[in-house]
């Protein structure tokens, strides 16, 4: 990643996904909550490797980062809910361009409408 483009707060090109990422800003990081903005941003950032001990990732070894995190959103107590709308907030901050939906298996995104007249969707999966 040119780190210029970086500092520079342009959108970020996402071509493993054809997608755009927005860098956002601070008055919308604000409008999330900086605490959500965080937690949000360290599910993403969940890495087996580095956040479970042995056994864990051995009990684990079949399953990989994404399906772990969608597992985690997928659960139905109170704690999983929030962390799937956080979620969902995070990304409709990184990906304002599209609509989007958490599926079984994957995060789905649609261009607005509003954008363009386009039935093309985008999928970010394991």
């Amino acid at each position: 990643m040119d780190e210029l483009l970086l500092l520079s707060g342009n959108d970020i090109p996402f071509p493993e996904a054809n997608l755009i990422i927005h860098q956002p800003r601070l008055k919308e990081i604000a409008y999330m909550t900086e605490q959500k903005f965080w937690m949000s941003s360290q599910l993403l950032a969940f890495d087996k490797e580095k956040d479970f001990n042995d056994k864990d990732r051995n009990d684990l070894s079949n399953w990989s980062n994404f399906n772990i995190i969608m597992s985690m959103i997928k659960n139905k107590d109170l704690a999983s809910k929030e962390a799937k709308r956080n979620l969902l907030s995070l990304l409709s901050l990184l990906f304002p361009l599209y609509d989007l939906a958490i599926t079984d298996g994957a995060i789905v995104f649609q261009l607005k409408e509003d954008l363009v007249n386009s039935d093309e969707i985008f999928i970010i999966n394991s």
